[in-house]
C-alpha cells in the first residue's frame, strides 16, 4: 500500500482529493469493450460502471492488465499493451487509474486500482490492447479420390 495524492476531473477542472491510502478490489463483474482501433481484437478499453462507459488510464498498463481484458473478451491473450491513448482519446470520465491485474483476474474490474473515477491522469493516457486474433478455422481437406 503506498500513499499517493490524486485529483478528481469534475466538469473540466480539477479537485485535490486528498490522500488515497489504500487500492480496492471489487467483485464487479464490469462488462468492458474496444474502441477505435478497427477490428474487433484492439482498440481502446473501456469499462461499464455505473450505468456508464468510460476509459482506463495507462498509469502501470502492463502485459499482465492487457492479458486479463483479451482474455475477459474471449481472446486467447494480448500481443500488446499500449498506452498514450493509442487508438485515440476517449471522453468524459476515467474509471479506472493505476490498475494493478497479477494476469489471472477474470475480469479487468476485479484488478486492483483507486476506487472509481479516482484518477490523476486523462484521457491522453486512456489505456489500451491488441488482442492475439482469433484464427479462422483451417479448411478440411478434399475427400479422398474413388
Amino acid at each position: 500500500v503506498r500513499n499517493k495524492q490524486f485529483y478528481t476531473y469534475i466538469n473540466k477542472g480539477i479537485f485535490n482529493s486528498g490522500i488515497i491510502l489504500n487500492f480496492h478490489n471489487t467483485t464487479e463483474d464490469a462488462p468492458i469493450r474496444l474502441v477505435g482501433g478497427g477490428l474487433d481484437n484492439y482498440g481502446r478499453v473501456e469499462i461499464y460502471h455505473n450505468g456508464r462507459w468510460a476509459t482506463v488510464c495507462d498509469d502501470h498498463w502492463t502485459m499482465n492488465e492487457a492479458n486479463v481484458v483479451c482474455r475477459q473478451l474471449s481472446y486467447p491473450g494480448a500481443r500488446q499493451a499500449l498506452r498514450s491513448a493509442a487508438y485515440g482519446e476517449g471522453s468524459g470520465p476515467i474509471w479506472m487509474d493505476d490498475v494493478r491485474c497479477q494476469g489471472r483476474e477474470a475480469f479487468l474490474s476485479h484488478c486492483r486500482s483507486n476506487d472509481w473515477e479516482n484518477y490523476n491522469c486523462n484521457n491522453r493516457e486512456d489505456a489500451s490492447v491488441k488482442c492475439i486474433a482469433l484464427s479462422p478455422p483451417l479448411p478440411l481437406p478434399p475427400p479422398p479420390l474413388p
